[in-house]
């Protein structure tokens, strides 16, 4: 809801608090959405991988994202760096780790890529929120971001069906 809509046109305190309720939630509901389609994402490239190379199991099931793009490029020759997806797969796994883990390193490197994520949020208070562990509850994933979400895995899935042939 626009910001110049919260509370209607009288501006009634209950409904200033309802909207902003409302927003709240919308804002949990995509971070929820892109951790859903995130951890999809990682449990499948998991297992697409593991399948192929069952020798190499345990280290696939126990990588970071850096980590399995290096297993990734060596078990199937797909560099996700070089796919025009994979600074967006590179996003969605750190939104992810926000959402399960809370500020951490994942938070910060958002943080200083997608400072969008927070321009809400007035600068004056934007260090005491980051410096309180509260940069994962101000932040706001928007539409836009989960259809870009939703656009980079499926476009690296049809890649990646595409190189399983080869």
């Amino acid at each position: 809801m626009p910001r110049e809509e919260v509370g209607g046109p009288r501006k009634f305190i209950t409904q200033i608090a309802t909207d902003n309720s409302h927003n709240a939630l919308c804002y949990e509901a995509r971070l929820s959405f892109a951790l859903i389609m995130g951890a999809t994402f990682e449990r499948q490239l998991r297992f697409w991988l593991a399948a192929t190379a069952k020798q190499q199991r345990y280290v696939i099931e126990k990588s970071n994202f850096e980590k399995l793009t290096i297993l990734l490029r060596e078990i199937k020759s797909l560099d996700l760096n070089a796919l025009p997806e994979g600074a967006d797969l590179q996003e969605l796994w750190n939104v992810v780790n926000v959402a399960r883990h809370g500020d951490g390193n994942s938070a910060i490197k958002l943080s200083e890529t997608r400072p969008e994520f927070w321009s809400h949020v007035d600068c004056g208070l934007k260090d005491r929120y980051f410096g309180s562990g509260l940069r994962v509850h101000t932040m706001r994933i928007s539409d836009d971001d989960l259809a870009r979400y939703y656009r980079a895995t499926a476009a690296f899935w049809q890649v990646a069906m595409v190189a399983k042939r080869k």
